[in-house]
């Protein structure tokens, strides 16, 4: 078990680590804009009636409490659902 500064180090390197970790993570992942344009082209391919590209995006960033209400959602914007 380490303690004192030894401790102290190892928890200052964990928390770089992490925050490479999450910013490297950030930067491979899709942003809510370009999901957003993506899943809005896949559905206007597939012959869907589509909300336009700032509904979905300002879907994909709610933060309901369920989330089968954000995803009712975005079907619905997507065209493959009844509003």
């Amino acid at each position: 078990m380490l303690e004192g500064a030894a401790l102290e180090e190892l928890e200052k390197e964990s928390e770089l680590e992490f925050g490479r970790v999450c910013g490297m993570l950030r930067d491979h992942s899709s942003t809510a804009t370009v999901a957003a344009a993506l899943l809005r082209d896949w559905a206007l391919e597939s012959g869907l009636a589509v909300d336009p590209v700032e509904r979905i995006e300002e879907i994909l960033r709610r933060r309901d409490v369920f989330v089968e209400d954000a995803a009712r959602a975005l079907l619905a914007a997507l065209g493959m659902l009844a509003s």
